[in-house]
C-alpha cells in the first residue's frame, strides 16, 4: 500500500508542479507545452534525488537546451523557487490559524515574520539591481514581471503546495500518525516553509 501511495503522490506532485512551473515560465515570456515541462520537471526530480541544487540546475540546463539564454534560464529558476517559497508562506499564514498550542503558534509567527522579511529583502534587492544593473540578463526578466507577476505565479503555485501538504498528511495517516486534517495542514505548511 505504501509504495502505491508514494507512486501516486509523486505523480500528482509532478503534474501539479509541472502546471505551476509552466505558468511561472509563461509569466517570464517563456512558452513551453505541458508535456515538455513535465519531462523537464521529471528529469529535475531525478537529479534532485542526488541534491536539490542539482535538480534546479537541471531546469536551467533544460531551458538553455531549448534556446533560453543561460542568465535568463537562471532567472527563471530563481523566479520559480521564489514564488514557491511565497506559496509556502501563504499556506503557512492560512494554516497557522488552525494550529493549536501557544509554542507552535509562536514558531509559526516567527517563521512567517522571518519569511516576510526575506520577501522584503528580495524586493529591495530586485529594485536595486534594476536601478544599478538595469540591463542585466538576470535581473531584467525578474524586474519585468514585476510584483503582480510574482503574485500571479505564487497563486499558480498554490495547488502544487496544497498537493504537497495533502501528500504529507496522507503519508502520516498511512503510518498510523493520525493528525486532524485541518491542524495537520497548518503544521505541515509550517514544516515545509521552514524546510524551504
Amino acid at each position: 500500500g505504501l509504495i502505491s501511495y508514494v507512486f501516486i503522490q509523486v505523480l500528482l506532485t509532478l503534474v501539479a508542479d509541472s502546471l505551476a512551473t509552466r505558468a511561472s515560465l509563461s509569466y517570464l515570456g517563456l512558452k513551453f507545452g505541458f508535456l515538455d515541462t513535465l519531462v523537464m520537471r521529471g528529469i529535475s526530480y531525478l537529479l534532485g534525488l542526488i541534491n536539490y541544487g542539482l535538480g534546479q540546475t537541471g531546469i536551467a540546463y533544460h531551458l538553455s537546451r531549448r534556446g533560453v539564454a543561460s542568465m535568463s534560464a537562471i532567472a527563471a529558476v530563481l523566479f520559480t523557487t521564489v514564488t514557491t517559497l511565497f506559496a509556502f508562506i501563504v499556506a503557512t499564514v492560512i494554516g497557522s490559524a488552525f494550529v493549536s498550542g501557544d509554542a507552535t503558534r509562536t514558531y509559526a509567527r516567527t517563521a512567517i515574520l522571518l519569511s516576510l522579511a526575506g520577501v522584503f529583502v528580495y524586493i529591495v534587492v530586485l529594485k536595486l539591481l534594476s536601478h544599478r544593473y538595469g540591463h542585466s540578463s538576470l535581473s531584467v526578466p525578474l524586474v519585468a514581471v514585476g510584483v503582480s507577476g510574482h503574485v500571479w505565479a505564487t497563486a499558480a503555485r498554490l495547488p502544487h503546495v496544497l498537493v504537497l501538504i495533502a501528500g504529507h498528511w496522507g503519508a502520516m495517516y498511512l503510518w498510523g500518525i493520525v493528525v486532524p486534517f485541518v491542524e495537520g495542514f497548518g503544521l505541515i505548511a509550517l514544516t515545509l516553509l521552514i524546510a524551504a
